[in-house]
């Protein structure tokens, strides 16, 4: 079935645009200053900003991405 919100957004993974540091920069220390919640909701909101509104990453870049960090805190002891 074409036209679904699915096939939107697999579409819109394959165009990708450059930052500049300063627009990571500013994205991040807005980010920083707005967002609570704790760790999943950064990452919601950062997948939202650099995906969907952004488009500098495609959603598997991002999760790429993301995977060490994920795998480095499930591997942490507790406390």
């Amino acid at each position: 079935m074409s036209g679904t919100a699915r096939d939107e957004s697999e579409s819109s993974d394959a165009t990708t645009t450059p930052a500049s540091l300063r627009q990571v920069a500013w994205l991040f220390l807005k980010l920083g200053a707005t967002a609570f919640g704790g760790p999943a909701a950064h990452v919601a909101m950062m997948e939202d900003e650099v995906v969907r509104r952004r488009r500098w990453f495609s959603r598997e870049e991002f999760l790429d991405l993301l995977e060490p960090v994920i795998n480095f805190k499930v591997k942490e002891p507790m406390s």
